[in-house]
């Protein structure tokens, strides 16, 4: 499995992209565990335990600290409640040109609940199939639900402990799950348009489950600006007008069912409007599609130091992935079949 994606003058666009895609073997369905019993706390500055359990219903934040480096694992992340797409964000503090950080959750959708966690910036480094190592600093912490009671925890292994919290910090976030819009035969179209009231992030995750054999392509696409968000030309089969687009290439020939999730992450350092949408080929899906786009509008209160940090570019490039390789925003890499489920 490979992917390719292009992305416009960076400059000229203000995005910085971050694809990533995974194979899902055994679909990953996840059974959802009692949350380990932690004291909350509600100080501003959280430091993040071995077991770190966020807490709410509305999109916050929360100035929070990793003491030490860690690794995050996509067993290691459960959602109680929420609705369809429930998830924590991790961006570090600081005025560098890159940010490290990531997004981590649960969507819902026709093959049950799945995990995901999606990397930013080269300093998140993989170091196992679906193991991410986070380095230490200060961070701020994003919580977005659909106004639903969630609780999502994440296990950072290398940290003791355990702490719950809920971000008291409110944010701007919208999230949406477009239906399915007109296509050519075979192919499946989808995307919506809201707005950031300042610099912000765009996430978009498409969850898909193939019958034994089928060769695919999906696209996710960003469109930046009401003229472009709006035309009629928007979310249409391969997104040619999109400003963002990213490719995913999937072949499988392995016996049985397999799943597959592929995300987009952007980062915006201007407000306006955005559209976001996908393009899959149908051909072979056979449990259907489950769509979820996010824009996030940052926090940008005051640090402690009494200085404002506006959240900059977090950096292009990615580790590679299991099996595969992930390439930077732009560029390609070769094909490679999915483990078997």
């Amino acid at each position: 499995m490979g992917e390719r994606g292009s992305i416009g003058d960076p400059a000229r666009n203000a995005l910085v992209l971050f694809p990533i895609v995974r194979s899902l073997t055994r679909l990953l369905l996840v059974l959802l565990a009692g949350l380990c019993a932690a004291p909350a706390v509600s100080v501003a500055d959280v430091d993040l335990a071995g077991t770190t359990t966020v807490n709410g219903a509305q999109a916050a934040a929360e100035p929070v600290r990793l003491s030490r480096s860690a690794v995050v694992a996509l067993n290691g992340i459960r959602v109680q409640g929420g609705g369809d797409l429930s998830a924590v964000i991790l961006i570090a503090e600081g005025s560098e040109s890159e940010r490290p950080g990531f997004i981590a959750g649960q969507q819902r959708g026709p093959i049950g609940p799945l995990p995901f966690f999606a990397p930013m910036g080269r300093d998140i480094v993989q170091v196992g199939p679906a193991e991410w190592r986070v380095p230490a600093g200060d961070y701020r912490l994003y919580f977005v639900g659909e106004g639903l009671p969630a609780s999502v925890t994440v296990e950072f292994a290398g940290l003791d402990g355990a702490v719950s919290f809920a971000p008291t910090r409110t944010v701007r976030a919208t999230v949406r799950h477009p239906g399915q819009r007109g296509a050519p035969q075979g192919v499946v179209t989808g995307g919506d348009t809201a707005s950031l009231d300042g610099p912000g992030a765009l996430f978009s995750l498409l969850t898909t489950r193939y019958r034994a054999v089928v060769a695919d392509e999906t696209f996710h696409c960003v469109y930046q600006g009401e003229e472009s968000a709006s035309s009629p030309t928007a979310h249409t089969p391969g997104c040619p007008t999109a400003q963002l687009r990213i490719a995913t290439n999937f072949v499988n020939m392995v016996p049985g069912p397999v799943g597959l999730q592929t995300s987009l992450v952007a980062v915006s350092a201007a407000n306006g409007v955005f559209g976001q949408g996908y393009s899959a080929n149908t051909v072979g899906v056979q449990d259907g599609l489950k769509y979820s786009a996010l824009w996030l509008t940052f926090d940008q209160s005051p640090r402690s130091d009494g200085r404002v940090i506006p959240p900059g570019p977090i950096g292009t490039s990615l580790p590679a992935a299991a099996g595969g390789s992930q390439p930077s925003a732009g560029g390609s890499s070769p094909a490679s079949s999915p483990q078997p489920p």
